[in-house]
């Protein structure tokens, strides 16, 4: 498998205070940052967040588990509204009937993912999906494979060194939750009613689907990561797409 792009880690106080973003003309804007924070980034983060956000984020029991959630969403809002433009507070997220987030008034489209204390957020004029894993010591890579995924991907993640079956078995599950939430449909969807097919340099992959009615088999996924073991998946339609990562410092 060759190397995946690494998205480099941006400073989450350097985005809550950015005014703008690269030019976004096609493809996939693909940004990273972590959730931890020094107090004066997190109460700024917390200043962007709606009442929802903030009734969500008080659910939370662990307080590490609400701060993390206030400094996600609120990069969030700093930098789609550093692209649409307004103010961040001004933002209005609608949710799709597979409970996907849109935001209202806007073309942009946007997907954001998380995972042990590090989020990913891809920014595209198209439909676009996203998502992150970190590796854990723990995982049954066999066995949650042959619980939830398709023949092949099934037989390449046996066939891996063991050593290497945590990460094979991660490569596939990032980029079929990519396609999920770029279709919309989430876990409501059977792991193994489609399968991802890599290209043999493993960057890139396309989609089978034995329910094309559900879930499409038009998507096209882009591999990344964060640097080992933290592999990213991004999802869009169609073949001429690039996932271009971005970072502040």
């Amino acid at each position: 498998m060759g190397d995946a792009a690494t998205v480099t880690l941006s400073d989450p106080g350097a985005l809550l205070t950015s005014a703008s973003m690269p030019a976004l003309e096609s493809g996939v804007h693909v940004w990273a940052w972590p959730l931890d924070a020094p107090d004066g980034v997190l109460r700024r983060a917390q200043s962007l967040l709606d009442e929802t956000e903030r009734a969500r984020a008080a659910r939370f029991v662990r307080p590490h588990h609400r701060d993390r959630f206030a400094i996600a969403h609120g990069v969030l809002r700093a930098l789609l509204s550093a692209y649409a433009g307004g103010l961040p507070t001004a933002l209005h997220f609608t949710a799709g009937p597979g409970g996907k987030p849109s935001l209202a008034g806007s073309a942009l489209q946007f997907n954001l993912s998380h995972s042990a204390g590090r989020a990913v957020l891809a920014v595209s004029r198209s439909t676009v999906g996203a998502d992150i894993e970190h590796h854990r010591e723990r995982l049954d890579p066999l066995g949650l494979a042959a619980r939830y995924f398709f023949g092949a991907e099934r037989d390449a993640i046996g066939a891996a060194p063991p050593d290497e079956r945590t990460a094979t078995f991660l490569r596939y599950w990032v980029a079929k939750e990519a396609v999920l939430k770029a279709q919309g449909v989430g876990l409501a969807f059977p792991l193994d009613a489609f399968a991802i097919v890599f290209a043999p340099n493993g960057r890139t992959a396309h989609v089978t689907s034995q329910e094309p009615e559900r879930l499409s088999p038009g998507w096209r996924v882009r591999m990344m990561s964060l640097g080992s073991g933290w592999p990213v998946a991004v999802a869009a339609e169609g073949e001429g797409w690039a996932a271009l990562p971005c970072a502040l410092g």
